[in-house]
């Protein structure tokens, strides 16, 4: 089976899902894809899941950052 267009919904579902990097290869190898097709899957699924990880890092100290700043203000006023 020759798949060059990678599906991106099926991986977005696989996150979602929290399979293993193995449950998404024997996942691809049980549809029949090409050992190449699968490699690019897997690369995609990773770069995927590490963006997401990255944006919820992001998310996280923005908002720590912001919480600190108004306690520097309250601070800075009581004194």
């Amino acid at each position: 089976m020759n798949q060059s267009i990678i599906n991106t919904a099926a991986i977005e579902e696989w996150i979602s899902d929290d399979l293993s990097e193995k449950a998404v290869e024997s996942n691809l190898i049980s549809k029949g894809y090409e050992e190449g097709t699968i490699k690019e899957y897997i690369c995609e699924y990773k770069r995927l899941k590490r963006s997401k990880n990255f944006s919820f890092a992001f998310m996280v100290l923005t908002i720590g950052v912001q919480i600190g700043l108004v306690l520097c203000f309250v601070a800075k006023h009581k004194s």
